[in-house]
């Protein structure tokens, strides 16, 4: 299985006062700031840039990417060192990490 080649973890979210979007960001042992995604508020042309629910969520999930990740490798791991499964689930996690890999 190859190595994710994104920012390292863990990944942070951070609002954006200004815009009202968030900023993903990784800070690394030098405290520099490496942002990975920005999530825009949701607005039409004329309103405030207030986040919905829906924002937020994207941002969450966004920022947890390196350890959902991480822990899916390890599950699969697990999985076929106590018995090797195939099914429609063990089949989407290891599509869902050539995804992150961008391998498909």
């Amino acid at each position: 299985m190859s190595e994710l080649r994104a920012t390292p973890g863990p990944w942070q979210r951070s609002l954006s006062k200004e815009s009202g979007g968030s900023f993903i960001e990784h800070i690394d042992s030098q405290y520099v700031s490496h942002i990975v995604a920005f999530v825009h508020a949701s607005h039409g042309m004329f309103d405030p840039p207030i986040p919905t629910k829906e924002d937020e969520a994207n941002a969450h999930l966004i920022a947890a990417a390196p350890e959902l990740f991480e822990s899916l490798c390890g599950c699969l791991e697990l999985i076929d060192e106590i018995s090797p499964l195939e099914g429609d689930v063990v089949r989407a996690a290891h599509a869902a990490l050539a995804k992150a890999r961008g391998e498909t």
